[in-house]
């Protein structure tokens, strides 16, 4: 698929964006991934999983750039399905358009189930080379699948079963920010931590509305160059890249952090007094040297010190994990 549009027949075509901001600059965005895909490396014998494509113009410049083995573009609401349908060349038998819709965890395993793509275990040792993830979160509910994206890299479950699968999410930018944020930066929570915990990640987009930290080459993004054109936000697009190896202890980790960040910029001896009952008197003295220290201001060795600590406590709470995050694929 290879589309070379202007706003025109976008607006006539799909009446309704369903909250979603896009960049429809294709020539940019061909580019851009060109550049990136020296790197990443992907090709002939990679799968592109795309969720919530819209207009479907950074799908084909992924296409252009990458010329993939599959291409599985899934869009729920029926203007974009439709759209992309009259955009695919059918001659290109690697291009699916599925109207599933991504925020089911049943979608994914219904494309194996389908039999459009049969996922292979890759070495922890390097990004799977074979598995991309793409998806356009700048809608409401994409914050909160973000945050579901990271625990799957955290927990290793998901399409990061089978390797450390790479992410290319378009997102908010107050979204992007607090991802990026480290030691020290107004903000930082436990996404933030988590995110550098667990990932290698980095903006690959800014714009002149966007005072977050990127990547030294991130291409600019105008407010020209996005659909809907109104000033809100401009979406920044957001790398994401597992690591190799996540976080000892990993219940007793999603725990600390998940209760450090709750007061993060009070003292830190506050923050231990809610890990549980006698938390501050029993560990407290093996970590009084940062005890006056927010958790947000707090690297993550000295984060890592307190999880330890946490760990080794006979007196710690029994249930650590949050049902709901269980019951991830």
């Amino acid at each position: 698929m290879r589309v070379k549009l202007h706003p025109k027949p976008y607006k006539d075509i799909v009446k309704s964006v369903y909250g979603r901001k896009s960049v429809i600059n294709y020539e940019k965005l061909c580019t851009e991934v060109t550049k990136h895909n020296k790197r990443w490396g992907y090709g002939d014998n990679t799968v592109i999983i795309d969720a919530y494509p819209g207009f479907g113009v950074f799908s084909a410049a992924l296409q252009e750039a990458i010329r993939p083995k599959k291409h599985l573009m899934m869009e729920p609401h029926i203007q974009y399905h439709n759209y992309l349908q009259s955009l695919a060349d059918p001659s290109v038998n690697t291009l699916e358009v599925l109207k599933w819709d991504p925020f089911r965890w049943t979608s994914f395993s219904e494309l194996q189930d389908n039999h459009l793509y049969t996922p292979q275990m890759h070495t922890r040792e390097e990004v799977h080379p074979d598995i991309l993830f793409v998806a356009n979160l700048t809608m409401p509910q994409g914050d909160q699948l973000l945050t579901q994206y990271l625990n799957c890299v955290q927990n290793g479950s998901w399409l990061q079963r089978y390797g450390r699968v790479r992410m290319l999410l378009w997102v908010k930018p107050v979204i992007g920010t607090k991802f990026m944020l480290r030691e020290g930066m107004m903000g930082r929570s436990r996404l933030s931590v988590q995110a550098e915990a667990c990932t290698d990640s980095q903006m690959l987009s800014t714009s002149a509305m966007y005072k977050g930290p990127a990547n030294h080459d991130a291409f600019e993004v105008t407010p020209a160059e996005v659909l809907p054109p109104t000033p809100s936000f401009v979406p920044q697009l957001l790398e994401v890249t597992p690591k190799p190896v996540m976080p000892d202890h990993l219940d007793s980790f999603d725990y600390v952090i998940r209760m450090l960040f709750i007061l993060n910029t009070k003292p830190l001896r506050e923050s231990l007094a809610i890990l549980g009952p006698g938390a501050l008197e029993q560990l407290g003295p093996q970590v009084e040297d940062i005890l006056e220290t927010p958790p947000r201001d707090l690297p993550m060795e000295q984060i890592y010190r307190v999880v330890r600590v946490f760990h080794e406590w006979p007196f710690k709470p029994d249930v650590l994990f949050d049902f709901f995050e269980r019951e991830l694929p």
